[in-house]
């Protein structure tokens, strides 16, 4: 009972002082702990929580969009082109983006589709985690670039989808072949 009298002390005095006292959880995903700010991934379903910690470096941040925010999803093989992931950065090379990324073995990242995530929406926002070693990455996963997580993939409009020719080193978004969204499926 002394103890909780302490800690409870401790923590009003921290908050009287302006200083913020953040709830870090912990939860093991395979053969890893992860430890998480639980207030960033409180937009998070329960069971993905660590999962999707374990995706970013230290430093995400949950922020709310004050603009549009146009991003890219790479894709392909086991990897659909719907997902929680997104990109603000337009890459030329597959493997670069596999890497920086750090996507899963399955996901081919052949094909990119450009998507506007609407003012107001609620998402994560961090650089990749080097995945290397993890079940299911390749060794090359180092991670490093910014992402996005977005908890409800269906918010985002789809704008452009194609195919990306990574023999064109210029190609630019205004190069990607435009795709009715009724077309895709």
């Amino acid at each position: 009972m002394k103890k909780i009298l302490i800690i409870l002390c401790l923590c009003l005095t921290i908050s009287l002082i302006g200083c913020e006292v953040q709830s870090v959880s912990n939860q093991k995903t395979n053969d890893a702990v992860v430890e998480y700010d639980e207030d960033v991934f409180s937009i998070v379903e329960d069971p993905y929580k660590a999962e999707v910690a374990r995706s970013f470096a230290r430093g995400a941040q949950k922020i709310v969009l004050d603009k549009d925010l146009h991003v890219f999803r790479y894709w392909g093989g086991g990897s659909g082109e719907s997902g929680f992931y997104f990109s603000k950065k337009m890459y030329t090379d597959k493997d670069k983006a596999k890497r920086e990324l750090a996507l899963p073995e399955r996901n081919t990242a052949i094909n990119v589709t450009q998507y506007k995530i609407p003012k107001g929406t609620t998402l994560i926002y961090g650089n990749t985690a080097n995945m290397v070693g993890v079940e299911g990455f390749g060794m090359k996963a180092t991670g490093g670039a910014e992402q996005y997580f977005l908890p409800n993939p269906s918010v985002a409009e789809k704008e452009l989808v194609g195919k990306l020719e990574y023999d064109h080193i210029e190609q630019t978004v205004d190069e990607l072949e435009e795709v009715p969204a009724a077309a895709i499926q």
